[in-house]
This record gives C-alpha cells, sequence and structure tokens, in this order.
C-alpha cells in the first residue's frame, strides 16, 4: 500500500484498500496458521511539520489450529488503533505502508489461539478430541513427582530461624 506524499491535501487524504495476504509470509507456519482473504486496510493520512501521520484499522480473516484441540477455525483479527509517523524530506516521494501493517497484524495474533473458550482439547492418554466424542480412557495417570509435596506439613515455614 503506496502513498504519494505530495497528493495528501491539506484535510487529510483517505485511504482504503486491500493487501494480498502473502505479504503476511506465513508460508513456513502452514501447519499452524493460515490466511484467507486479503487485509483490508481503512486508513487516513495526515501531514503533520515534517511527517505523515497515518492512523485507522486493519484487519484479515486468519485460520488458527487451536491451541487445545489442534482443529482449525477461522477468526477477523482486528487492529482497530493502526497508528504510525513516518519522517519525509523529499515531499515527491512516496511511503509504502505494507511491513507496517503486515507488523500490525502479526502482533496482534493470539498467543495461544482456541477455536472457542470452551474447548476441552485432547485426551493425554488415547488423543481423542473430547469436543466431539468423550473417550473410554480411566482416570488420568497423576504425576508421582509432586507427592513429596503434599506429605509436608502446611502451616510451618521452610527456613530456619535465626
Amino acid at each position: 500500500m503506496i502513498i504519494q506524499i505530495d497528493r495528501i491535501p491539506w484535510e487529510g487524504l483517505e485511504v482504503h484498500g486491500e493487501l494480498p495476504a502473502t505479504v503476511l509470509e506465513l508460508e513456513n507456519e502452514a501447519d499452524r496458521i493460515r490466511t484467507c482473504d486479503p487485509i483490508l486496510c481503512r486508513l487516513r493520512a495526515h501531514i503533520v511539520a515534517h511527517e505523515v501521520l497515518v492512523r485507522g484499522s486493519v484487519s484479515a480473516q486468519i485460520q488458527f489450529a487451536c491451541s487445545r484441540c489442534g482443529d482449525f477455525f477461522t477468526t477477523t483479527i482486528r487492529e482497530p488503533d493502526f497508528q504510525e509517523i513516518f519522517p519525509f524530506s523529499d515531499p515527491h516521494s512516496t511511503l509504502d505502508l505494507t511491513c507496517d501493517v503486515r507488523d500490525s497484524i502479526i502482533l496482534a495474533f493470539p498467543s495461544f489461539p482456541r477455536c472457542a473458550k470452551t474447548c476441552r482439547g485432547l485426551c493425554p492418554r488415547c488423543g481423542t478430541n473430547l469436543n466431539e466424542s468423550t473417550c473410554s480412557c480411566s482416570e488420568p495417570v497423576m504425576d508421582d513427582r509432586w507427592e513429596v509435596l503434599e506429605r509436608v506439613p502446611t502451616g510451618k515455614s521452610g527456613g530456619t530461624s535465626s
């Protein structure tokens, strides 16, 4: 998304457009993240002194693998407060917003995407998706490494007094 600086009027310039989803460069993440549609941009550019202030919103439809069950789901990633300032010295130059829009979308990705807040995930023993069916596994295996801590008396400090 390129803006010609000398075409920005006194009252600002509305910049609405799309960027191809390929600018996100997620090809190596296809097992966890997939793009669906282009990135939508609704921006406004203003010249302030010797800088261009660009504000607005960007959004994209993204498919994520759920961090609990592994199934893919589609969600809209939005950055409603996109804002960048670009200094310039030549008013006849151009301003490319592509990298800044890309970074804004990627930074809005969830750290641990979930298909639903109520996602039950996978059975740790057999791998059954617990959202789709129940498994016949018995109680979960308890980790006995922490058992010694269960036997420590409560209410007493573990340190020595001086």
